[in-house]
């Protein structure tokens, strides 16, 4: 199995995702067992457990990135199946999602905005953060979000009373999140440096 510069990973009922520029890697857990590559074309649907992942609509080039217009997001399961949520080149190139119930929270690369799609794909603004080029996303236990932001060198929390404080700065390019729930820490991959920060909580 080969992998071209993964931007995000996933575990989720026993599967580990892993978004791979225009692939989507899918592994059984803990084996490693590879189930499925899903080359995002066409459009098919699946039953059960499912993750949301996000086009990004962007296009590498030699140092910057252009836009692609193929902003979307989707839904994947572990058998290789996947539905089109929606896609919209005025999503401001999303990045992070979290999804709660049938409300999905997102965060853009392109525009900084932070916003939810609701269960009929309606889009609902939330308070912007100071800097953008945001990426990674993750909600605490308690309500607060956490989002970084390349644009801040920074991660960000947006409180539950809609205020945005810095957890963390001097972060080089901070890309997605994940959570160590048994530490209490997260973890912080840099992008530009190939570097991994433990930050606990």
């Amino acid at each position: 199995m080969h992998l071209n510069a993964p931007k995000g990973i996933e575990i989720h009922h026993g599967n580990l995702y892993v978004t791979d520029i225009n692939q989507i890697q899918i592994f059984a857990l803990p084996s490693g067992k590879q189930k499925a590559s899903i080359n995002i074309k066409g459009i098919t649907s699946g039953n059960g457990n499912f993750v949301y992942v996000t086009d990004s609509g962007l296009t590498a080039g030699k140092g910057s990135y252009a836009s692609s217009g193929s902003d979307a997001i989707y839904k994947v399961w572990p058998n290789g199946k996947y539905e089109l949520i929606i896609q919209d080149k005025n999503m401001g190139r999303p990045n992070g999602i979290i999804a709660s119930g049938k409300e999905l929270t997102v965060v853009s690369f392109g525009s900084g905005e932070v916003y939810r799609i609701d269960a009929n794909n309606k889009r609902h603004a939330m308070p912007t953060p100071p800097k953008g080029g945001l990426d990674g996303l993750l909600k605490l236990d308690d309500g607060r979000l956490l989002i970084s932001s390349w644009g801040a060198s920074a991660l960000y929390v947006l409180n539950n009373d809609n205020t945005y404080s810095i957890l963390a700065d001097s972060l080089d390019a901070p890309a997605d999140l994940g959570f160590d729930t048994k530490r209490q820490r997260v973890l912080i991959p840099l992008f530009k440096l190939n570097k991994l920060v433990f930050l606990p909580l």
